[in-house]
């Protein structure tokens, strides 16, 4: 338990950014973002939320983030960088791994928003990108989701479904390249 108590305190008391939110944004878009250039209004309202977490003081609405949103996608189109590249920038740049855990589960749940629905393999590929960009260990990512079942409100089922969904996904890009098919 000391392990996650010191990584829920370290998040909390590290230094918020210009940055930071910058990285969550791009984060963010690259999984909003991963099979088409729409946001669909569930992702807006997960994106809204995750922001809205992070960042308390500084809250906005949906309206304000889809705007950030496209923004941070048109720079990302701009840059003319892969998605591998951002992922190296953020996870390279002056940021703690604390945070990098946080932008890796807020990045699972945006492409689990439609989980009920259909899980969108791009989505879930892109998800597994940011793991291996940002050179996770499997106790950071275990982390991770700890983070989420306690802060986002996950009830014991919610939590396995989306672990389990998560992890066969990893296991399968492990093995596997992606293919669109899939």
């Amino acid at each position: 338990m000391g392990l996650f108590s010191d990584f829920i305190e370290g998040a909390i008391n590290s230094a918020i950014n210009f940055n930071d939110k910058d990285h969550l944004l791009k984060i963010l878009c690259l999984v909003i973002y991963a099979d088409s250039g729409n946001a669909s209004a569930q992702d807006i309202q997960m994106a809204t939320e995750l922001y809205n977490t992070m960042f308390p003081n500084e809250s906005m609405i949906a309206v304000q983030i889809q705007k950030k949103l496209k923004l941070a996608y048109q720079d990302i189109c701009n840059s003319n960088k892969s998605p591998e590249e951002i992922i190296k920038d953020i996870e390279t740049g002056r940021i703690d791994r604390n945070k990098l855990k946080i932008f890796f589960i807020c990045a699972c749940c945006t492409a689990l928003v439609n989980m009920e629905v259909e899980l969108n393999n791009k989505k879930l590929y892109m998800v597994y990108l940011i793991k291996v960009g940002f050179n996770l260990t499997d106790d950071e990512v275990n982390d991770a989701y700890l983070f989420a079942k306690n802060n986002f409100g996950l009830n014991n089922m919610m939590y396995q479904n989306i672990v389990t969904a998560l992890e066969e996904a990893f296991e399968y890009f492990d093995n596997n390249d992606f293919d669109e098919e899939d």
